[in-house]
């Protein structure tokens, strides 16, 4: 008697359906073309192990993603989206400027130096020019909205009179660069693992304490 395969599915039990509508069909195809890039790189990415990927024909895939180029700005887009709905820096609710700063900068920590976003941090560096759409994607999602919100809350701290900042734009600038930095260098760079939660707080605190020295708290 033949060994059952460890996926088979159990004496009896039913099986699962696999849904056919097009919303279904391409979050499958996605989901197996971000692991087929992330491990391979746009080049050698290849589109029959998609295809296998997602359990399904390729000509089926190619009716939902014209090309090999479409399908990869959608899984580009598609990591994007993902973690700016996590990200929601709006619902900070500490107005203090120091709570406030180390939950946000923990938060962009978080999502910038996460292993997806790393992926599309390298790829977009090394396709830039032969697929310059991916900048596109990178501005229409909002990419930079979390500059413009650390911004206007500089300048709303400085109107208050909780702090004083000549510059809110470059104060935001030179704050995102000083909490980005370090880890980005690691991750992008030396390639270590992402930090714990404990480490990314720890940063977090750090550099909003730097930051804080230049502009003259008050109480």
């Amino acid at each position: 008697m033949k060994k059952r395969d460890a996926g088979a599915r159990a004496e009896g039990a039913p099986r699962q359906p696999i849904s056919r509508k097009p919303e279904a069909v391409r979050a499958r195809i996605l989901k197996a073309a971000e692991a087929e890039f992330m491990a391979h790189g746009f080049d050698d990415a290849n589109t029959n192990r998609i295809a296998q990927g997602f359990g399904g024909a390729k000509n089926t895939m190619f009716r939902h993603f014209e090309s090999k180029r479409v399908l990869f700005l959608a899984v580009i887009e598609a990591l994007i989206v993902r973690w700016k709905d996590k990200l929601d820096l709006q619902s900070i609710s500490s107005e203090n400027p120091k709570e406030w700063l180390e939950a946000y900068t923990a938060a962009i920590l978080r999502w910038i130096i996460s292993d997806e976003m790393i992926f599309v941090a390298d790829v977009a560096d090394l396709v830039r020019r032969k697929i310059p759409e991916i900048t596109e994607i990178f501005y229409r999602q909002g990419h930079y909205e979390f500059a413009n919100i650390l911004q206007e809350r500089l300048e709303a701290w400085t109107r208050a009179g909780l702090l004083r900042c000549d510059d809110a734009e470059e104060d935001a600038t030179d704050f995102i660069n000083l909490a980005l930095m370090k880890w980005l260098n690691r991750r992008k760079l030396l390639r270590t693992a992402m930090p714990s939660d404990d480490e990314i707080r720890r940063s977090a605190r750090r550099t909003v304490e730097i930051f804080l020295e230049g502009c003259e708290v008050r109480s």
